[in-house]
């Protein structure tokens, strides 16, 4: 039985007044492909099952991928904050935010002195 392996979605495009669709592209272990017609991950996924096509473990693979990314025990945990150019303690935490621009998790705090607004936690 085949099993599937990824989904590649192509965005259709427009060039010289002619418009193109789009095309998701699912992958098997096999090493073999199927062209489905444009659409979300989860309406190829299920005609790759309304075709007999082993869908489970790349639904496991999603189902882990699409869980909530959260900060690291060690950062949540983190008492002290970056605050000018040392660290110390925050009188009030409040929620956190990813950033990616320099890769790391941030956190909304509030020090003693009234400044409030997003700070490292010391690693």
């Amino acid at each position: 039985m085949k099993k599937l392996h990824s989904i590649t979605m192509t965005g259709g495009a427009f060039s010289r007044g002619f418009f193109t669709p789009g095309w998701n592209t699912a992958a098997f272990t096999d090493g073999t492909t199927l062209y489905l017609k444009e659409g979300g991950i989860d309406s190829s996924v299920a005609e790759c099952e309304r075709q007999g096509i082993d869908c489970t473990d790349y639904k496991a693979r999603l189902a882990e991928a699409s869980k909530p990314f959260k900060p690291s025990e060690a950062e949540e945990s983190a008492e002290l904050y970056q605050h000018h150019y040392s660290y110390e303690k925050p009188v009030a935490l409040c929620e956190w935010s990813f950033s990616y621009t320099f890769g790391r998790w941030s956190r909304l705090v509030t020090f003693a002195d009234g400044w409030h607004g997003y700070t490292y936690p010391k690693r």
